[in-house]
């Protein structure tokens, strides 16, 4: 098993934020959505969301390679931070 290390500048980003959201999270102070609410973007996609025709009973917990490959080239991850 080979251990990739995270890019600096990956890290100084998503700590900068990570922090405040988290606190905010567990305050409780933002509500959470279902997600069947929202639109099925290409990042809930890679992220292992169904297609709204599928009835799924429970979702793997590892990622493929093809949708790691596809989250990792996802601008709207990368905009989210």
């Amino acid at each position: 098993m080979t251990i990739v290390k995270p890019v600096g500048s990956w890290t100084a980003a998503v700590d900068a934020q990570a922090k405040s959201l988290l606190a905010v999270a567990a305050e409780g102070k933002r509500p959470m959505i279902r997600a069947s609410l929202l639109k099925n973007t290409a990042l809930m996609k890679s992220l292992g969301r169904p297609m709204r025709e599928q009835i799924v009973s429970m979702r793997p917990s590892q990622l493929t390679t093809l949708e790691a490959i596809d989250l990792s080239n996802e601008a709207s991850l990368a905009e989210a931070f």
